[in-house]
């Protein structure tokens, strides 16, 4: 598995903070590409988070039944990725759905787009027949699932919720690459739960960034 370098800074400017430790390692933040929304679309990059924002992704090489047509030149100009790097660069769809199983299997996955994700998982498994051993949730249920029993979402979590979400378009911002899209969701709840990284990345010089608004 591939671990991917943060893609929020840029030549002079600093790398966003990030987390020390894993706060929940049965967490986990998960983004597919793919070569269309239309219903015969299929996936050609996956990628997840944890918590500590340790990215891994992969490039998937079409199975043979998946047709050349069903690649549209408008996705591509979205995620930039070309039919022939998944070609040259994609792995195998068994490797895929073996890497899948062995990283997210027992673990909560969120994903940003849960039913959407689902169709494009099941695609990419009934051609490998194989058996996916994890469920996509919603991601903004991620810090209610982290909460202990009895705990409510106060008001104060609440309002971290939105601010963290803004502080990760920023730092960590969607790329529409499945590895850098599923680490901001992974920076937003570690902000959200995590009242100690929230102000790291609050008190982030931001000298060298957009100014930021909340």
């Amino acid at each position: 598995m591939t671990e991917q370098n943060p893609v929020s800074g840029s030549g002079d400017r600093p790398e966003p903070p990030k987390p020390s430790n894993v706060l929940r390692p049965d967490f986990s933040f998960f983004d597919i590409e793919a070569s269309g929304l239309h219903a015969t679309s299929y996936p050609i990059e996956m990628g997840w988070s944890d918590d500590g924002l340790n990215v891994n992704s992969f490039l998937i090489r079409p199975a043979p039944d998946w047709d050349e047509e069903d690649w549209l030149v408008t996705a591509e100009d979205v995620h930039g990725i070309s039919r022939e790097q998944v070609m040259d660069e994609g792995i195998p769809i068994q490797e895929a759905v073996e890497r899948l199983n062995g990283a997210l299997g027992g673990k909560f996955v969120f994903s940003d787009a849960p039913r959407q994700d689902m169709l494009w998982l099941r695609r990419l498994y009934v051609s490998a027949n194989a058996r996916i051993n994890f469920e996509l949730k919603d991601e903004p249920h991620a810090a209610g699932t982290h909460l202990r029993p009895g705990e409510h979402v106060i008001p104060m979590l609440l309002k971290r919720y939105s601010e963290s979400h803004i502080y990760a378009e920023q730092y960590y911002p969607h790329t529409h690459r499945a590895g850098d899209d599923a680490r901001g969701m992974a920076a937003a709840f570690r902000m959200t739960v995590d009242s100690d990284f929230f102000d790291e990345v609050a008190a982030f010089d931001r000298s060298l960034w957009p100014p930021l608004k909340i």
